[in-house]
């Protein structure tokens, strides 16, 4: 319960940080430190991570311009993906398939929106948006390049801070 109490407050935290800070910056804007976060509970099999998809899905639905329920459906789908792609599809948990699967569940996570997005503006119940278009594209791309060098970033100083170093390419 002291986990769940923590990784709640660690999602709030993250959540006012993306919204308050992330945003304001046309640097950072594209970066999403919610998804990273969620994807981690997802891999490392934390049994609350459905709960906490669904929790940072409301937060950023609060302060979202768009149909509410779209970042639910979104973070939710792509938790409960990224931990069956981790744990049944991937035998070996190594550097590029991690890495490899941050870039996918990044661009899993926008297309589920945009699909959302565009059905709901179809059948008229919201107003209708153009998402589809060479920029959105160009900036779903650089969010999965950028969080996938993050993490390759940590991932290599988690390695080196634990000496397991040796191995993580090779084995």
């Amino acid at each position: 319960m002291f986990k769940l109490f923590i990784n709640i407050l660690i999602v709030i935290g993250l959540v006012v940080f993306k919204i308050s800070f992330l945003n304001t910056l046309p640097i950072f804007n594209i970066l999403n430190p919610v998804i990273i976060f969620i994807i981690f509970l997802a891999i490392t099999n934390n049994k609350h991570y459905i709960i906490m998809a669904f929790v940072a899905g409301y937060l950023l639905d609060l302060y979202s311009h768009y149909t509410f329920g779209i970042n639910i459906l979104s973070l939710t789908s792509v938790a409960i993906i990224s931990n069956y792609v981790y744990t049944s599809v991937l035998t070996s948990h190594r550097f590029l398939p991690l890495i490899f699967l941050f870039f996918i569940n990044i661009l899993l996570f926008h297309s589920i929106a945009i699909f959302t997005i565009s059905i709901l503006s179809f059948l008229k119940i919201s107003p209708p948006s153009n998402l589809i278009n060479l920029e959105t594209l160009k900036i779903i791309t650089s969010e999965a390049f950028y969080t996938g060098a993050i993490i390759a970033i940590f991932y290599l100083i988690n390695n080196f801070l634990q000496k397991k170093f040796s191995g993580i390419f090779l084995k």
